[in-house]
């Protein structure tokens, strides 16, 4: 009888066993063909990299795969590149790419809002605000920016679409809040550039900066309200709204989003001040004509008077004083006299007293 003799390995059998061996470094064996490959085992750069160049195109494991790798580089490139004061950043600039190729290689992923939320950030840090605000619109107004990745975001090319009527990519995307958060800051900030947001409604007109971004600004802190769980957040963002009102002389509406925070621990005091002001306007819509009610007798401060608001006797209080050092004597006694009525054991009352028989 003649030996058996060895069989010959195939050459696709030989292929087989070196993506075996690969596979093994990655924690994932390649699946039987047609099944869904298993998801990475390992986060370390290495094993999410060779993940990636086995299963380049699985529609769920791949992004996620590419996202934590860019996370990866990302914190290695913002701590080193910070400490060094480096720049440009290489493993921030590898972050960077591989973020970007996730949006364009996965553009219909729930991932890819993600990526475009990092990569709008991390060209902040770089002080790249051309390139972060094409991400972060693209994420939040995709009819403003239609290429995330623009370094001069070109003219809209749609209509034009009012910045609160903006279709983001996901609309129940947990992105949006602090995508808006990061257009609004910019706007709050004075940022007039590039940015499609602002030249689609500008439309080339000379503008002032201060003037010009503000609107925009507030109505970004009131989208970011819209699209935020977090409340702390959304306090800051009403806080900041806030401000944008005031800043643009619009009381009626500075005074009905800051008067609510008067109460609270942390922003009471700046929103109580705010508020107060806001109340002692005599154009209470901004427009340079005198209200006909002024001080406690506009609706507004009524209803939220008589709602027992925290912060109302403080703010009750800072706008009778307030009156009365504008000399308009009559809208302070009525002021005070309001206070005493509703507050008389406040600590505040045996001034209020004072107050209005001082300016009887």
């Amino acid at each position: 009888m003649k030996p058996t003799p060895p069989r010959q390995t195939s050459r696709i059998s030989g292929i087989a066993a070196t993506a075996l061996l690969i596979c093994a470094a990655c924690g994932a064996e390649p699946p039987p063909d047609n099944t869904t490959p298993p998801p990475p085992e390992r986060n370390d750069e290495s094993s999410l990299q060779q993940y990636i160049s086995i299963y380049p195109d699985h529609p769920e494991h791949t992004p996620a795969a590419m996202l934590r790798l860019a996370d990866l580089w990302a914190a290695e490139g913002l701590s080193t590149c910070r400490v060094a004061q480096r720049d440009p950043c290489d493993t921030l600039g590898q972050a960077l790419n591989i973020a970007s190729r996730l949006v364009r290689d996965f553009p219909d992923s729930r991932l890819a809002d993600d990526a475009l939320l990092r990569v709008g950030v991390w060209r902040l840090e770089e002080r790249k605000v051309d390139l972060a605000m094409s991400a972060l619109t693209h994420l939040v107004c995709r009819e403003r920016a239609p290429d995330p990745f623009a370094a001069k975001p070109a003219e809209v090319q749609s209509e034009e679409t009012p910045l609160g009527d903006c279709t983001p990519r996901w609309t129940d995307s947990d992105q949006l809040g602090p995508a808006w958060q990061r257009v609004a800051e910019q706007f709050f900030d004075g940022w007039t550039g590039h940015s499609p947001l602002l030249r689609a409604d500008t439309q080339d007109r000379e503008v002032e900066p201060e003037s010009e971004s503000l609107p925009y600004a507030a109505v970004a802190y009131a989208r970011m309200i819209e699209h935020t769980s977090d409340p702390g957040a959304r306090l800051e963002a009403k806080l900041a709204q806030g401000w944008c009102f005031y800043l643009l002389g619009r009381w009626r509406q500075a005074f009905r989003v800051m008067a609510p925070l008067a109460g609270h621990e942390q922003l009471g005091e700046e929103a109580l001040l705010v508020a107060t002001r806001s109340a002692l306007a005599t154009d209470w819509d901004g427009n340079g004509e005198q209200d006909a009610a002024i001080g406690v007798d506009r609706p507004e401060i009524v209803a939220f008077l008589t709602s027992d608001a925290p912060g109302a006797a403080t703010l009750v209080a800072g706008l009778a004083e307030g009156l009365a050092g504008s000399g308009l004597a009559t809208e302070a006694r009525r002021a005070f006299t309001v206070f005493l009525e509703r507050w008389p054991d406040h600590p505040f009352a045996e001034v209020a007293r004072e107050g209005a028989r001082r300016r009887r």
